[in-house]
């Protein structure tokens, strides 16, 4: 039986900072937000829920944003013009 070569390459896998960090915020607020509603006497309606969830994201990716040295050109929040 013949041996095959490795199909491992020696590349270095990067990730895509922006992208990451936007999905984690969103999924996190999300998950927050759904959790803090569950057992609510009183629960957000979807227009408080947005607003709410909109402002969450702004301040942690502020927050993040401000951690990093953008040194791409990019603009230095996740949410720019929001």
């Amino acid at each position: 039986m013949k041996k095959r070569k490795s199909a491992v390459r020696s590349e270095a896998l990067v990730a895509q900072i922006y992208p990451l960090l936007q999905a984690g915020i969103d999924e996190g607020v999300a998950t927050g937000l759904r959790k803090a509603d569950k057992h609510a006497d009183d629960p957000l309606t979807d227009s408080q829920r947005e607003r709410v969830a909109r402002h969450i994201e702004q301040a942690v990716s502020d927050a993040l944003m401000d951690r990093f040295d953008i040194q791409d050109g990019r603009p230095s929040r996740l949410h720019e013009g929001s």
